[in-house]
């Protein structure tokens, strides 16, 4: 194996909450892991939710901000429709929901129908892939 030439981030964590907390059952829930699957879990859930304020807070461009932004977004959806998949819990829509959806997807025909030009990719890849499992995770 080599080793990698890169420097080593380091950030050291204990969480210990009240027993009965929400925290509790989560960490409860780690504790039944190996620490190589706590780690990867945890690292995934901070890269998603964190990494567009890590960056906003650095002041990179508003390109690499706006893209780090939906690229999360969209991680964050694909986790929660995971979780749903899971658990076994359906999302019903309201009434509302269904008549506008169907209208979403109405107009989002129409438009390909007009628009026959051929779509190029508007961004470089997902970065989140970077983060060993995430594939694997959101699909």
């Amino acid at each position: 194996m080599v080793a990698s030439k890169r420097g080593r981030k380091n950030l050291s964590l204990r969480l210990q909450p009240y027993e009965g907390t929400l925290l509790a059952e989560v960490v409860d829930y780690l504790n039944t892991l190996d620490k190589e699957e706590v780690n990867r879990r945890v690292a995934e859930i901070l890269t998603i939710s964190l990494l567009p304020l890590a960056r906003y807070e650095r002041g990179v461009s508003e390109k690499v901000l706006r893209f780090s932004t939906l690229e999360s977004c969209h991680a964050l959806s694909q986790q929660a429709h995971f979780l749903r998949q899971v658990v076994g819990v359906e999302v019903d829509l309201p009434v509302e929901g269904e008549v506008l959806l169907a209208q979403v997807k109405a107009n989002v025909k129409n438009i390909q129908v007009k628009e026959k030009v051929e779509v190029k990719p508007a961004h470089p890849k997902s970065e989140f892939g970077a983060v060993d499992g995430l594939d694997d995770l959101f699909g």
